[in-house]
Order: structure tokens, then sequence, then C-alpha cells
């Protein structure tokens, strides 16, 4: 995936922009392997990129998705990377 050196008008934009490439990679690789994996941090930051890639149409029932990191906190706590991951991600078709 290459972005590129690009300017954004705003946070959601470059969300947008980049929950359409990772899409793409991972559409690349579920036409190649049949199967793909995400890695994604926790925290604030990847939030609204999470919440546009879980509307990309994709397989996926066939693609892997972990967590880079997580904190010692119960999945229901609003410092949960797991609960981030699930409000934001794991909803709608990435369900």
């Amino acid at each position: 995936m290459s972005l590129g050196r690009r300017c954004f008008d705003d946070r959601e934009a470059l969300a947008r922009s980049l929950a359409a490439a990772v899409a793409d990679d991972l559409r690349s690789a579920l036409a190649d392997r049949g199967r793909a994996s995400l890695a994604v941090p926790g925290g604030a930051t990847p939030g609204p990129f999470l919440e546009a890639l879980s509307a990309s149409a994709l397989a996926w029932s066939q693609v892997a998705v972990t967590l880079t990191d997580e904190r010692w906190v119960p999945p229901e706590s609003p410092r949960s990377n797991q609960g981030l991951l699930a409000r934001s991600l794991l909803r709608g078709p990435a369900a």
C-alpha cells in the first residue's frame, strides 16, 4: 500500500482514504490466498479508520483480525483496545 505524500482536509478524509487503501490490500490478499490478516493498533487514533474500514465490502469471514497491543483492562472498559475493535471495526459487514 502506498498512499504517497498527500494532504487531507480533515481526519475523516484521511481515515476514508486509508480504509480504502487497506481494503484494496485485503482484497488482493483474499484473491491471491483466499485469506488475509489485519493487525491493528489500539488507542483513540485508529477509531475513524476502523469505522470506515468496517463498511468495506470484503469476505470478512476470511480476514483474521488481531490487535498489536492491549491494556490490562476488561473489554467493557473505555480504555480497552479489544472494546475499541468491537465498537469500531467488528460491526456491519465486518461483524
